[in-house]
């Protein structure tokens, strides 16, 4: 993927891409992704096709002098241009060894790439967590993003969002998300591949693995940072009179609640108090 910051140089960012899509946002950086299948993500929900300016349009509506002389080149050399837009289309990749062009004004201050492939997951006792947000990949201030995996019989945790709607995604496996929106609304959704789901903010929500196999999703918000509050941590860091008067629980089972995030948590009985 290549970038163009306005003030500095260009960045060439090897995800391993085929087909090439080039494209500049009116609000954004000129960007251009080679051969790969690809989430494009926005944090403005009225994010409409027609708001993309592409290349191959604006040079086809482009009078061909024009062109030339903005690139002082000769007329003849823009003879073979496309006459229309091209969004996603065939070409071939670049050699992985290629090296991009050397802006004169420096490298851009900070990366519009952020290898999260290689982030290491914190392992928890049903699965696995790892965040990218504006306090690891720094440029980004108005998406956050975790990726989640639930081992089969194990869940994501009851917990909320205190700022931000949810936007899921499930990669793979099965689920099945429960809410609840208070004044005794709640309701279940089953996910399976390719779905989205979405949850408003401060509803309570758990995610299970209803499958054999493991089950992997995405949560996505519009927020500098990822942020959730744990139901289990919450009652743990409460004054136990209060959880007791409340749940009519015993002082035995308040006292192995988790004084951790569970963040995802294996079958009955898996507990880590701390």
């Amino acid at each position: 993927m290549a970038h163009l910051n306005r003030r500095y140089a260009g960045v060439n960012a090897d995800h391993r891409c085929g087909p090439a899509w080039t494209e500049l946002r009116r609000d954004s950086q000129p960007r251009r992704l080679v051969g790969t299948e690809f989430l494009l993500i926005f944090p403005d929900g009225n994010f409409n096709d027609d708001d993309t300016l592409l290349l191959t349009d604006w040079l086809a509506h482009t009078p061909k002098e024009v062109i030339a002389k903005n690139f002082q080149d000769e007329i003849s050399d823009w003879d073979k241009i496309p006459g229309e837009q091209l969004y996603i289309f065939p070409g071939v990749p670049p050699p992985d060894n290629q090296q991009p062009p050397q802006s004169p004004a420096g490298e851009i201050p900070e990366p519009f790439s952020f290898p999260f492939s290689k982030v290491q997951p914190t392992q928890y006792t049903g699965g696995t967590v790892k965040i990218a947000d504006s306090t690891t990949f720094n440029i980004s201030k108005e998406i956050a993003v975790a990726e989640v995996t639930v081992e089969p019989g194990a869940m994501r945790e009851m917990h909320w969002h205190p700022r931000q709607d949810e936007w899921g995604f499930f990669l793979e496996g099965n689920a099945r998300v429960t809410l609840f929106a208070g004044t005794a609304i709640a309701q279940t959704f089953d996910y399976q591949p390719g779905d989205i789901s979405y949850i408003p903010t401060g509803y309570g929500h758990y995610v299970e693995n209803t499958g054999n196999t493991t089950l992997r999703f995405l949560e996505i918000f519009n927020s500098d940072v990822f942020q959730d509050v744990s139901l289990a941590q919450w009652l743990a860091l409460t004054p136990p009179a209060l959880v007791k008067q409340h749940l009519q629980l015993s002082d035995s089972t308040i006292a192995k609640f988790n004084r951790s995030k569970g963040v995802v948590v294996g079958g009955l009985g898996v507990n880590t108090s701390s």
